[in-house]
């Protein structure tokens, strides 16, 4: 058993998701590591991002390519200022951050990637975009050396299923005797005629479907030489089950920039009852809506995390983190006086009291993402949402009160929604922009088997049953095809989601406002001077500040570095710092986030006149 090899893979193109480790294959590989498996991850995804910036030759031709278009729009000046400013930048030998590398990567996947819609069309015509992004990616594929491993390919979302059948289509020719196993979410929200699809590519020996982590052992151990013919399921998960789980061992984490680390919460879903909405379908629960591992062990495994990696923020891997589990965390944390520093997602409720949020702002954590949709307490009933419009309301105003970051997700098309409801959204959003630190405006998508397709007349729907499965722009090859009843003209719809867009950027804008300066107050410092040559970002007369609570560089007037260098020994900064003075300029290299502003709001924000 010692000597049994298993090679996870994560394929591409999810640029966002190559910042850090996606929990799935390293808490598989955990496990299969504890029942005596040898174990590798190779996180495809992050190689393609940042081979795409990296090869200098590549490079070059992509921005030949994209300055020959005949059409010039926002995404290809985008893309040719930063990556203009990363080919520069590798030439001279000087890094390019992670930040702007996957913003290259979206722009590139967004003007080149042309979506196969359904899994026959990547049958019928492969991977639809530039022969030089093909060539690309087989150069990432060929690196990559399976010496008798059984491959397991997690497909957590849908833009990721070419890319993994053409991986396995790379493997059976490279080496057709290795066993490969997929699995992951989109794969188990497939419906069984895509499933029957799968089948009939024969690549795979196991195609895996709900909750593996209680049955990858026996799976990867028992997995058959033949092709499958039928789909193999996971067992019911319990809580019992989530609380005996080891502690996840994430793998290369040198190759990711300051990442948030993923941490098991719960499956399913507390509420479970919204209409559009099909996480309660990715798993068998035992008849359960959701279940949860206890908050003690979820803490330990922080704190474990938090000893081995001591500045990286904590995402909460859950469909939706209950109010009581939260506040019971954060009351523990408070306790031993530890910061999370963690990252949700949550449902508004009525159940999230002035309490708990005094208790989240203490712990300090890091971010809540509102699944709010609407503010109409209309369209709120229609999806069965559990708050109502005075909810989210009281709940923006506790935000408020305690500087609580906050992400706003939003579907303002969704089915009856009228110009007017959308317009108040768009009110309430313009409202509370000083207060949001993001907004996330979703196109609506009809998921298969959720409560909407299988009830759409109360929603104005029409589902074409005679078109196959498809991938919907924000969705897996889950998604129905159907009509909708208009209650907006195009040309509303239109008005709505620019409104949003731009509100998008000042919500953002107004946050990195607010946290800069709430940075520079923590570290003391009075000036800052900014400059727009080569170690900075300066697009369009836009300069990319960077904190110094992360990872950064920043420029401190000559006198001032007594004052940094003390700041530095009391903070107890992590990393090792790396000090040139140069030309009368103190130089600080840390890992960061960037922001975003023209010269005036720098001045204003340093205290430069």
């Amino acid at each position: 058993m010692s000597d049994k090899k298993v090679l996870f893979i994560f394929p591409p193109w999810l640029p966002g998701s190559s910042q850090g480790p996606y929990l799935a294959p390293h808490l598989l590989s955990t496990i299969l590591r504890s029942k005596g498996f040898t174990v590798d991850n190779i996180d495809l995804n992050l190689r393609m991002v940042k081979t795409q910036t990296t090869d200098t030759v590549f490079l070059k031709k992509i921005i030949d390519h994209t300055r020959d278009l005949p059409e010039q729009n926002i995404e290809t000046e985008t893309f040719l200022e930063y990556a203009t400013s990363a080919l520069e930048k590798e030439l001279r030998g000087i890094r390019t951050h992670q930040l702007e590398k996957v913003a290259i990567s979206n722009s590139i996947k967004h003007i080149y990637l042309k979506d196969t819609k359904t899994i026959k069309d990547y049958k019928e015509r492969g991977l639809n975009t530039l022969p030089m992004i093909l060539e690309l990616y087989q150069r990432v594929l060929n690196e990559v050396e399976f010496d008798g491993s059984t491959v397991c390919i997690s497909v957590a979302f849908g833009e990721q299923l070419p890319f993994a059948l053409d991986c396995a289509s790379h493997i059976r020719k490279k080496s057709p005797g290795t066993k490969i196993l997929i699995g992951g979410a989109q794969i188990s929200l497939l419906p069984q005629d895509l499933i029957d699809e799968l089948i009939r590519f024969k690549l795979f020996n196991v195609i895996f479907t709900g909750y593996a982590e209680d049955k990858i052992a026996e799976v990867v151990e028992h997995c058959p030489e033949e092709f499958c013919t039928a789909v193999t399921t996971g067992s019911p998960a319990t809580g019992k089950m989530l609380d005996q789980l080891p502690f996840t061992e994430f793998d290369n984490m040198n190759e990711y920039d300051l990442p948030a680390l993923p941490v098991m919460v719960n499956k399913g879903c507390y509420w479970g009852k919204c209409t559009f909405c099909d996480y309660t379908l990715m798993g068998d629960l035992g008849g359960l809506r959701y279940i949860s591992r206890s908050v003690d062990i979820v803490y330990e495994e922080i704190k474990s995390l938090r000893k081995k990696y001591p500045h990286q923020l904590i995402t909460l891997i859950s469909d939706a983190v209950p109010p009581k589990f939260y506040k019971e965390l954060c009351q523990k944390a408070n306790t031993e006086n530890f910061p999370l520093r963690t990252l949700s997602y949550m449902i508004n409720n009525k159940n999230l009291t002035e309490e708990f949020f005094i208790e989240a702002s203490k712990a300090q954590i890091a971010k809540i993402v509102f699944g709010t949709e609407s503010f109409s307490d209309r369209i709120l009933g229609l999806m069965k949402k559990q708050a109502s419009r005075q909810d989210i309301m009281n709940n923006l105003e506790l935000v408020k009160k305690y500087d609580i970051n906050v992400t706003v997700n939003l579907i303002p098309n969704y089915p009856t929604s009228t110009y007017e409801e959308a317009l108040d959204s768009v009110a309430i959003v313009e409202h509370y922009k000083n207060v949001i630190s993001s907004i996330t405006p979703f196109k609506f998508y009809l998921s298969a088997n959720t409560e909407m397709d299988q009830n759409p007349e109360m929603y104005d729907l029409k589902v074409d049953e005679r078109t196959p499965y498809m991938k919907d722009t924000s969705n897996g090859y889950h998604s129905k095809n159907f009509t909708v009843k208009k209650y907006m003209t195009p040309a509303q719809e239109d008005r709505v989601y620019s409104n949003l867009r731009r509100l998008q950027v000042e919500c953002r804008k107004n946050y990195r406002r607010r946290d800069f300066k709430k940075k520079l107050q923590e570290f003391g410092l009075s000036r800052l001077i900014v400059t727009n040559n080569f170690n900075f970002h300066h697009f369009k007369g836009h300069y990319y500040i960077v904190s110094l609570f992360e990872k950064i560089r920043i420029k401190v007037a000559e006198d001032d570095v007594g004052l940094v260098k003390q700041i530095i020994e009391e903070k107890k900064i992590p990393n090792e710092l790396l000090i040139e003075e140069n030309y009368g300029w103190l130089e600080e290299y840390y890992v960061a986030s960037f922001f975003d502003f023209n010269r005036d709001e720098v001045d204003y924000l340093t205290g430069i006149n």
